[in-house]
C-alpha cells in the first residue's frame, strides 16, 4: 500500500511512535527520522508543527505532502491508499504546488526504474547464460567421468528442487528460505507431493519425526543443508548420495547382538522390581516398624520427572490460525497435553501465534492483531521440534515474522 512512500514524524502521536511506525512498514512503507529529499510524507498536526518549525520549513522547501495521523490510519482500515489532500495541513493552492511536485518525482523515479529494470534483465540474461554454460561443462565432464551413474545422481536444474526443511540448521529458516528462492529452489513446509528433498540433520532421522517418517514412506532423500548450499555454488543439482543423512540407531543395528543388549536392560529392572516387591511384602508380615522405609526403597524414582517433562508449554497460550500439516484439532490437542492452553481467537492473553507464510505474506485479521500486540508469529514446526526434543524451544528460530528484522532494514529511522 505505501511502496515507495516515505515518512517523517513530528510530535506525538496515538498509540506511539514504534507501533506507528510497525504498521507503516508493514505495509512496505518507510520511516526516516529527519526531512529530507528522499521523504514524501511529514506526518504532523498543528501544535508540532509550531514545536517543530524546521520540519515544517524543510518539508515545505521539498514539496512534501504534510498530512495528519489519520491519513495512515484510515488508509489501513479500509485497506487502500487514500488522497493526501483530504489529510492536508495546507491550503488548496498548496496542494495543487504539491500535486505537481509529485507527478515530476513519480515520472523521474519511473524513468529510473525503467532504466534499472533494463539493466537487470541484461545481467539476468547474461548470468542465466553463464549458469547454462556452466551446468553443460559439468554435464560433460560427469557424463564422461561416470556413464553408470544412477538417475538420482545426474546433474539438473535448481527451479526444480522443492525442499521441505526439518531440525535446527545453520541459520534463521527465513535467511535460509531467501536465499533458496533467490536461486530457485522451492521450499514447501510440510510433506507435500511435489518435494523432492528433506533437509534435515541425524538428530531428527534418529528420533524419526513426522516429517522423516513422511519422507521415507514417500520415498524423498534425507539430505543435509550442505546439499544445496554446494548445489547453489555449483549452478546445479549435485549427486545425493554424498549428502544423504545417516541414521545412527540404524548402523548400530546391523549385528543382531546390539538388539538383544538393548533388550536385556528392561527384562532385568522388571525382575529386579519384582524381587523387591516381593522382599517389600515379606518384611511387612516379618517387622511392621520397617514399613516406612521399605516402602521409601521400593518407589521408583522418575515418577516425577515424567508427570513435569511434558509439561513444555505450560507458560505458553497458543493461536491457531492457516493451512497446516494436521487439522486444528490435532495441534490443539498437541500443546494442551504438554501444558499449553489454545485460544480461538487473538486476545490478551495469548503470547504465540501458530500459523503459515502465506498469512503473514497477506495478512489477515488474526495476524495483523497478533503483530499489533507483539505476539510472536511461528511455524508449526515451533510446535512438533520442541515436542520431539522434549522442551521448549526458542521461538526466533521459527519465526515467520521478525519486527526486529523488519526495523533493520531501515537505517535511517
Amino acid at each position: 500500500m505505501f511502496t515507495d512512500l516515505v515518512f517523517c514524524l513530528s510530535g506525538p502521536l496515538k498509540g506511539g511512535r514504534d507501533k506507528f511506525s510497525t504498521g507503516i512498514k508493514w505495509q512496505n512503507g518507510r520511516v526516516h527520522r529527519t526531512v529530507s529529499a528522499a521523504v514524501t510524507h511529514l506526518v504532523a498536526n498543528e501544535a508540532s508543527l509550531r514545536a517543530e518549525p524546521k520540519k515544517l520549513a524543510a518539508a515545505r522547501q521539498h514539496n512534501l505532502w504534510i498530512v495528519t495521523q489519520e491519513f495512515v490510519l484510515s488508509s489501513i482500515k479500509k485497506r487502500k491508499r487514500l488522497d493526501e489532500a483530504k489529510f492536508c495541513l495546507f491550503d488548496s493552492a498548496a496542494v495543487a504546488t504539491v500535486r505537481s511536485a509529485v507527478a515530476a518525482r513519480q515520472k523521474h523515479n519511473a524513468q529510473q526504474t525503467a532504466q534499472q529494470a533494463t539493466a537487470a534483465a541484461a545481467q539476468a540474461q547474461a548470468d542465466k547464460a553463464a549458469a547454462k554454460a556452466i551446468a553443460e561443462q559439468s554435464n560433460s565432464t560427469s557424463s564422461s567421468s561416470s556413464s553408470s551413474s544412477s538417475a538420482d545422481e545426474s546433474g539438473g536444474s535448481l527451479y526444480d528442487v522443492v525442499v521441505c526443511l526439518s531440525g535446527t540448521l545453520s541459520d534463521r529458516r527465513s535467511n535460509l528460505i531467501a536465499k533458496f528462492k533467490k536461486y530457485g529452489i522451492k521450499v514447501a513446509s510440510s510433506i507435500i507431493k511435489t518435494c523432492t528433498h528433506l533437509v534435515s540433520n541425524s538428530i531428527e532421522v534418529d528420533k524419526r519425526t513426522s516429517k522423516v517418517k513422511k519422507a521415507e514412506a514417500n520415498s524423498l532423500p534425507i539430505v543435509k543443508e550442505d546439499f544445496l548450499h554446494d548445489s547453489i555454488a555449483t549452478g546445479h543439482l549435485l549427486p545425493v548420495s554424498s549428502y544423504l543423512v545417516s541414521n545412527k540407531s540404524t548402523n548400530d543395528d546391523d549385528d543382531d547382538d546390539d538388539d538383544d543388549d538393548y533388550e536385556a536392560p528392561t527384562t532385568k529392572k522388571r525382575t529386579a522390581t519384582k524381587k523387591r516387591k516381593a522382599t517389600k511384602r515379606s518384611r511387612r508380615t516379618a517387622d511392621s516398624d520397617d514399613d516406612d522405609d521399605d516402602d521409601e526403597e521400593a518407589k521408583p524414582a522418575p515418577k516425577k520427572k515424567a508427570k513435569t517433562a511434558g509439561k513444555i508449554f505450560k507458560n505458553d497460550t497458543f493461536c491457531i490460525t492457516g493451512t497446516m500439516s494436521m487439522v486444528r484439532k490435532a495441534f490443539a490437542k498437541i500443546i494442551t497435553s504438554h501444558g499449553g492452553k489454545v485460544k480461538k481467537t487473538v486476545s490478551s492473553d495469548v503470547n504465540v501465534l501458530v500459523t503459515t507464510a502465506n498469512e503473514v505474506d497477506k495478512p489477515t485479521k488474526k495476524a495483523e492483531k497478533a503483530i499489533d500486540n507483539e505476539i510472536f508469529l511461528v511455524s508449526e514446526e515451533f510446535i512438533t521440534d520442541s515436542v520431539a526434543k522434549g522442551k521448549r524451544l526458542s521461538e526466533n528460530d521459527y519465526l515467520l515474522y521478525d519486527p526486529d528484522g523488519a526495523e533493520e532494514e531501515d537505517d535511517d529511522y
